[in-house]
This record gives C-alpha cells, sequence and structure tokens, in this order.
C-alpha cells in the first residue's frame, strides 16, 4: 500500500512551488487533483522546451495526478470546489493574499465546509506584511534570502540560479508542512487532533533558512559573508579543478580527515603541521596556497585518474556533471534515479524518479502530465456524483463558447464502411462509430466579421443560444468595436407582448469567449436587459463592487455604444421600411417606451421612430402627432368661426 492512500489533495496552485509539492506527495499514493482555469491553464504548459507540441516541464511536473478545468473566480466553479472540498484532506494554492476571500473561498469558508481540511497556501512573501500584496517568485526570493549576495566571483556581481532553486526549496518545506500538519491531525497529543489548519508558507523563507546561520553571525559578530566564488569561507580546499583532459571536478574538505589526505594525496604534507592548518576557517585565509598545491596535482592528471586517486585516498571528488554524465552515470542508474515513464503521446519518457525511497510504501510514477480537464468528466460524475445531466448543463453555461475544445464522453456517428462493404442494393454500407463529444463552439458568431455573415447565420446562433426557443427575434445588432475600448457580440431583439420579466437576463457577459455571468444590468441600461444575446468584452472589469462597475469609464463608453447601436437600428428600420416597422410596432412599443422613459439619450434619438397609433389603426411619429393635433385644432378654429 502506498504511504498516502486514500489522502486526497486538492492543487490549485500553479507553475513551480505550489505543483511541486503536490507532485512529492502524489508520488506516495495521494490523489491529487489539479485544478486549472478552462483556458488559460497551469502557465507551466508553456515553460520551457516541448517536442511536437507536448510540454515536457508539464510532463514531469503534473505526473500522477487527475485534471480538472475549473475557473475558481465564478460561482459555478466555487460551488465545484465547496463540494469538493467536503471530501478532501489537503488544499494547495498560491493565489496572491485575498484572492480567495474575494471570491468567496477563502479559509474561513473551507474550513467551515471540512473542518479536518489542511489548507497550504504558497507565495513570495506570506499572508501578511507590507510585501505580502507583491508578486512573488522564486528569483526575488533568491534575490531577498542572501543567496544572490554570497554567490559568484569575488570582485563580480551577484549571481543567481538557472533553475527554480527557491521554488524547489519551498516545494520540500511545503510537503513537509503537509505532513506535518496530516501528523498533528492523527496525534491524540496535539493542540490540532482532529482538526484541519493553515499553512502560510513564504517563498522567501525556506531558502533562507538552508544558507546557514547567517543572521546569527551577523546578530553576534556583524560579520556580513561575501562572495567567495567556488570557495568557502568556512574550509579550504574547497573549489573546482580543471584536469588534464579539460573535465572539471570538485573537493570538499569540510572535515578535517579529508584535508589532511588531501594534502597528503597531492604532495604538500607539511602544511598539515602549520597551526593554522587545524581550523577550517583558518584554512580558508590560506585558500590561495592549498588551491595552488591542489590544482598543479589535478591539472597534471587525467578526470578517471583523479576520481581513482582520490577514491583510494578516502577524500572527497566528484566531477563536475552535465545532464549527459548524470544519466550515464553508473551511480545513478544503480539507484534508478533517472526512470523510464510511458506518455500517451511521447511514448517512453525518462524522468527523475520519486524523491526517496522507504522500504515498505515506495512511491511510483504511474502516468506522465494529462492533457488539461482530462479527468473533468470523472471528477464530477464519480467523485461528486453529479448526474450526467447536470455536468452537461455546467458545462453548455460555462464551456459553450470557449476557444478550446471541450469534449464530454462520446457519440455517435455514421460514416461509409472502411471496407467498402455494400448493402443489397449496392450501396455503401453505413456503420456507426464512437466519437469524442465536442461540446463547444470555438468560434462562435460573435468572433466572425459582420461582413461574413448571412441572416441566415445569425439565426442559426440565436438557435444555439436558445434552442427551446422556437420563435425568431426580429432583429439582430452585431457589435464589433476595437477602439476605444474592446467590444464584440451579438444582440437580438425578441418579440415582446406579455410578461416583460421572463425575458430580462439573458443577455451573456463573456470576456475572450470565458462566460462571466447572465446578470448584465450595471453594465448595460436596464430597458436593454430585455434584449438577448451576447457581449463579449475583455475592457469590462471583474470581481468588482457594483458602484465601481458603475462609475468605470470603459462601461459607461460600452453601455452608450450599446444604446446608440440599438437607436440606430430602430431608426434605420423606421427610414428603410415604414410599413414594415409599423407591423412590428406592437412588438416594439413596449421596449421603445420603457428605453425613452428611463434613458435620456435613447428617448432622444427614439423621436424620429416612437410610434402613436390611434382608434383608426393609423400610425404616427411624435413630430407627425403634434402636426396633425395642430391641423385639426385649426380645423376646429375655422369651423367655430363659422358658426
Amino acid at each position: 500500500m502506498s504511504a498516502l492512500k486514500g489522502i486526497r489533495v486538492l492543487d490549485a496552485a500553479t507553475l513551480f512551488a505550489g505543483p511541486m509539492a503536490a507532485t512529492m506527495l502524489a508520488d506516495f499514493g495521494a490523489e491529487v487533483i489539479k485544478i486549472e482555469h478552462p483556458t488559460k491553464g497551469d502557465p507551466v504548459r508553456l515553460h520551457g522546451h516541448s517536442k511536437d507540441g507536448v510540454p515536457l516541464w508539464w510532463t514531469m511536473l503534473a505526473r500522477n495526478k487527475k485534471t480538472l478545468a475549473l475557473d475558481l473566480g465564478k460561482p459555478a466553479g466555487s460551488e465545484i470546489l465547496k463540494e469538493l472540498i467536503k471530501q478532501s484532506d489537503v488544499f494547495i494554492e498560491n493565489f496572491r493574499p485575498g484572492t480567495l476571500e474575494r471570491w468567496g473561498i477563502g479559509p474561513d469558508v473551507l474550513l467551515a465546509i471540512n473542518p479536518k481540511l489542511i489548507i497550504a497556501r504558497v507565495t513570495g512573501f506570506g499572508q501578511f506584511g507590507p510585501y505580502s500584496h507583491r508578486a512573488g517568485f522564486g528569483t526575488l526570493a533568491e534575490s531577498m534570502s542572501g543567496f544572490a549576495a554570497m554567490t559568484g566571483e569575488v570582485n563580480g556581481p551577484p549571481t543567481l540560479p538557472p533553475f527554480g532553486l527557491a521554488d524547489g526549496i519551498a516545494a520540500l518545506a511545503t510537503s513537509q508542512a503537509v505532513l506535518t500538519a496530516l501528523a498533528a491531525q492523527q496525534n491524540p497529543q496535539s493542540e490540532a487532533f482532529g482538526k484541519g489548519q493553515v499553512i502560510d508558507l513564504a517563498i522567501i523563507e525556506p531558502i533562507l533558512a538552508i544558507l546557514g546561520p547567517q543572521p546569527t553571525v551577523f546578530d553576534q559578530l556583524g560579520i556580513v559573508q561575501p562572495r567567495s566564488g567556488n570557495r568557502s569561507v568556512n574550509n579550504a580546499p574547497r573549489n573546482t579543478y580543471k584536469t588534464k583532459d579539460g573535465k572539471w571536478v570538485a573537493i570538499s574538505t569540510s572535515a578535517q580527515s579529508i584535508a589532511e589526505r588531501v594534502m597528503h594525496l597531492v604532495g604538500h604534507p607539511e602544511v598539515i603541521a602549520e597551526p593554522w592548518f587545524a581550523s577550517g576557517g583558518e584554512r580558508a585565509k590560506h585558500a590561495d596556497l592549498l588551491d595552488g598545491y591542489v590544482s598543479t596535482w589535478i591539472a597534471e592528471r587525467d578526470t578517471a585518474e583523479v576520481v581513482r586517486a582520490f577514491e583510494e585516498a578516502e577524500a572527497a571528488v566528484a566531477q563536475i556533471y552535465d545532464i549527459r554524465d548524470i544519466m550515464a552515470d553508473q551511480q545513478f542508474q544503480a539507484l534508478d534515479t533517472i526512470t523510464t515513464v510511458e506518455d500517451p503521446k511521447l511514448g517512453p519518457v525518462r524522468m527523475q524518479n520519486v524523491l526517496y525511497r522507504l522500504s515498505e510504501t515506495p512511491g511510483e510514477i504511474n502516468w506522465t502530465g494529462r492533457a488539461k480537464g482530462q479527468d473533468t468528466h470523472e471528477i464530477l460524475a464519480q467523485t461528486l456524483g453529479l448526474a450526467e445531466s447536470k455536468i452537461a448543463e455546467l458545462l453548455d453555461k460555462y464551456c459553450k463558447f470557449l476557444p478550446i475544445p471541450v469534449f464530454f464522453g462520446t457519440k455517435t456517428e455514421y460514416i461509409d464502411s472502411p471496407e467498402g462493404e455494400k448493402d443489397e442494393k449496392g450501396n455503401i454500407k453505413r456503420v456507426s462509430i464512437e466519437v469524442p463529444n465536442q461540446v463547444n463552439t470555438i468560434k462562435p458568431a460573435w468572433t466572425i466579421a459582420p461582413s461574413s455573415l448571412k441572416e441566415e447565420d445569425y439565426q442559426s446562433f440565436y438557435r444555439e443560444l436558445y434552442p427551446s426557443t422556437f420563435e425568431a427575434p426580429l432583429f439582430n445588432i452585431h457589435l464589433n468595436v476595437d477602439y476605444p475600448f474592446n467590444l464584440t457580440g451579438i444582440l437580438y431583439f425578441p418579440k415582446i407582448k406579455e410578461n416583460v420579466e421572463v425575458q430580462r437576463n439573458k443577455i451573456n457577459l463573456y470576456s475572450n469567449q470565458v462566460f462571466i455571468t447572465d446578470n448584465v444590468e450595471e453594465i448595460v441600461p436596464e430597458f436593454l436587459t430585455l434584449l438577448h444575446g451576447v457581449i463579449d468584452s475583455p475592457d469590462i472589469p471583474l470581481n468588482v463592487s457594483r458602484s465601481y462597475l458603475q462609475s468605470d469609464s470603459n462601461v459607461k463608453k460600452i453601455s452608450s455604444h450599446i444604446t446608440k447601436k440599438v437607436a440606430d437600428k430602430l431608426g434605420e428600420m423606421f427610414v428603410k421600411d415604414r410599413k414594415d416597422f409599423e407591423d412590428k410596432w406592437n412588438d416594439l412599443y413596449i421596449f421603445v417606451q420603457y428605453g425613452m422613459l428611463s434613458d435620456d439619450k435613447f428617448a432622444e434619438k427614439a423621436k424620429s421612430f416612437a410610434l402613436f397609433k390611434n382608434t383608426e389603426g393609423q400610425f404616427f411619429t411624435v413630430e407627425e402627432y403634434l402636426e396633425k393635433i395642430k391641423e385639426n385644432f385649426n380645423q376646429t378654429v375655422e369651423e367655430n368661426e363659422q358658426n
């Protein structure tokens, strides 16, 4: 049995520290569910090298994880998360402090749902303090921890590592913190027995911890460790040395006995008798002398001879490896440090094995990083027990127009027999096949230029939006603006005769084809909520208060533009075919009159097409009606004068 079997971990973190910690837990049997944004995914999918479109970093980092596509910032996403939380043990996230709280899924909410939940919050600077709001990455931790300051040549610039050092250290610390919290939960003597808790891990801290006692040294002695290149301020000889065949080796003499053996080996045992040689710190002050002896001896010999001689002398040496040497090294091979895993697209893939070996519950790699959302169906249906119909409903609402393909189950299609079989009439037989069921349209009508669409395309899109609506709309408006704001969409004018309230809230707001909300009351004037359709704008701020939304300059511009667009369309219809406009007036008047009463700008434009109907069924504009009244008034005056 795996060490962590039965532990469910929700990995909602991105890039390295949090996800790497989750990988370490997954390697030892924890069920890890990787939660990714439906369109963006984890940025590591786009990080580093790829082969044939397969991201190699992701292939390793996401191994042993199930993948769930979920937008936690949307109500549906947060509700699904809450359901998962009920059945989970650990939740790992690395959003900026306050983000989960803003989405209504902060630790207080999650712990109320599951009091035993372990929440690991991994950020650059922690959950509080003056820097907590800043974007935090491993590079910043490597800079602020003192690592970069003490790394590099003596007179050279500070040096950063060419890899995620701080993230890796933070990942180790996070996994340890999670395991510690789980152990405390099971320990009757712990204050956290039977309880969950929140882990606040700042990436700047673990790397500082492994750099040694520099805070204590500075506190007590006022010493700031300088850059010393490959040398150490604590012992010597300690450096990298070039061999005769052009390779490099490194030696360490942290132990006094090793230092003495090295000096015997390189032919200078006389320095051992020097008083300063007895202390590592004092030896470091004579590093030039000692390095001279060692480097001269090594430079005269090939790498293999150097390594063999050091081994025989029981002194510490290692060749400087690159990845080619690591892959070929017999010690790494003996440990199976680099193992082979089967990938569905790449075939056999070599990657680092699980981090450590347990005699009774060893870890293992069961699969490589999966496709985005690959396990969504399984998790929703089996883990949460959602019915197929409910899943389909959620996909239809939140994934219907995502710009990437989304599949749910399979569907049956009929094709010509591949073998060319014929029926009794001599026609090619039609055979059924099961194919992936794509549930979304990646290029909906509003993303296409209006000049490329016909009226039937607009009608077809309306039926796609509202498949249960059988009555065609009166007309449509295609929004297509890219400056000074970005706005696309298609709005339809439905027939409005009775029960106006039923017709409201049928405009869906998207941002780059990602569903946001079906309530746009704060974005468009109230009377325009009677329209149906879609508006898509990345310039509308999300997750803000109603007052902020109402005061946003882009929202005001977008609202005014839509109002003008509607008014212009109605005016155009009136001028183009007044008879047709009058025929539609019974379906239009509620909307037009509502707009004139509630929106001054619309009212001003509507004067030219708003109609009045007399008892004889004749229609008049405001101006025509006033003129008609004037004519009738003058005629009445004349008749009265004659009488």
